[in-house]
């Protein structure tokens, strides 16, 4: 992930302990506002 968006090296680090990556496969997610109606996303 570093390596493929090299500004955030700047602020992390592979071995910092702090850093997560996540990989989501047939997921959906939901935003939800006060002001606007929910948005989901499905990929």
């Amino acid at each position: 992930m570093l390596d493929l968006n090299p500004g955030l090296k700047a602020m992390y680090s592979s071995d910092d302990d702090n850093t997560q990556v996540l990989y989501f496969k047939d997921a959906t997610a939901t935003f939800s506002s006060f002001t606007e109606p929910p948005e989901s996303f499905t990929f």
